[in-house]
């Protein structure tokens, strides 16, 4: 039996927090928690007055990376800004019920939580903007990070939003070499948000600065795209990916599925089959199953995550548990998984 497929049907009906992986570090993730508005329709109750319907919940990919991971059974720290506004207490309680470890996490007097505007466009995807300036996460900067956050974890994962602001860049940074100075597994979810980089004061450039580091990559057609036009014309291929330290492209493709890419293999993963909802959040579930599927596999270092993902069975049984993962978030509206 492949390693791993038979069991992740199973684990993902558990209540979070009861399946415990005998090899276990702590996996850290760094970046954004928010609040997502789903636009609905706008009423116009009285001439000239529009009233507009919006309905909240929590997001932010690494947030929602973080709910998965934790609801998966895995030790999972999040660092970010949690604000003392009353969202940002909502939010912080939320996330101790889920067992995801705050302690490095930043809270700062008188903050306000970001927020991100959600579209649905008629081809099902999204269109996001964010308002992160003068959030608490423009706050994030190396003074408030503790780099004590880095003991007991074996793996690393951040992705790129927060790079465009000066500050919460230069985190970024610090955690990421850290990281690497411990000779943790590090992980990005490039997930570009181009009015981010349009609004910020950072160059895109600095994308090919932190993807030096980066054993597990994960890219959409939308990232691709971008990169192409924005940074680097050989970015838009995934197998450019495979370069440097970058063991595993996961290529996503909404509706047609995801690409798994190893400089040995090559695996293709048919999209989930569930009546779709709302697709938010169904990139950071599938890069949760995928981080988790390696934990489960013993990957502690980029030469195991090489050994493990250049055998195409088990490269595969990743593709498969990275799918249910997703296909789980696509039943429902916003990306944050079931609590238990």
């Amino acid at each position: 039996m492949t390693p791993g497929v038979s069991s992740t049907a199973a684990l993902l009906n558990r209540p979070m927090m009861v399946v415990i992986w005998s090899f276990m570090n702590r996996v850290l993730v760094f970046g954004e928690v928010l609040i997502d508005l789903f636009a609905t329709e706008t009423e116009m109750p009285r001439l000239g007055v529009p009233r507009f319907h919006l309905e909240g919940v929590p997001g932010g990919a690494p947030c929602n990376v973080a709910a998965n991971l934790a609801r998966l059974g895995l030790p999972v720290s999040l660092i970010t800004g949690l604000a003392d506004d009353p969202p940002g207490l909502q939010l912080r309680a939320m996330l101790v019920e889920r067992g995801i470890d705050l302690s490095y996490s930043v809270s700062l007097p008188d903050s306000s939580t970001a927020l991100a505007t959600v579209v649905s466009r008629p081809d099902g995807e999204r269109s996001f903007r964010l308002y992160l300036r003068g959030s608490i996460l423009d706050c994030l900067s190396p003074d408030v990070i503790d780099l004590r956050c880095m003991e007991g974890a074996g793996w690393f994962h951040f992705g790129s939003v927060l790079l465009a602001y000066s500050k919460p860049k230069e985190a970024t940074l610090t955690l990421l070499q850290e990281a690497w100075r411990r000779g943790l597994i590090i992980s990005c979810d490039i997930n570009i948000r181009p009015d981010i980089w349009k609004a910020g004061d950072v160059s895109p450039s600095v994308l090919l600065e932190v993807l030096r580091y980066v054993h597990l990559v994960k890219c959409s057609d939308e990232d691709l795209s971008w990169l192409g036009d924005n940074v680097d014309s050989r970015l838009a291929s995934p197998r450019a990916f495979l370069r440097d330290e970058c063991r595993v492209v996961a290529y996503t493709r909404g509706k047609e599925g995801a690409t798994l890419l190893a400089e040995e293999s090559k695996v293709e993963v048919s999209a989930p089959p569930v009546r779709v909802v709302d697709t938010t959040g169904a990139g950071d579930a599938f890069m949760a199953g995928l981080i988790a599927y390696f934990h489960q596999q013993g990957v502690g270092s980029a030469a195991e995550l090489e050994r493990v993902a250049s055998d195409r069975d088990r490269l595969a049984s990743a593709g498969e548990m990275a799918r249910e993962c997703a296909g789980c978030i696509l039943r429902q509206l916003g990306g944050l998984p079931p609590a238990g």
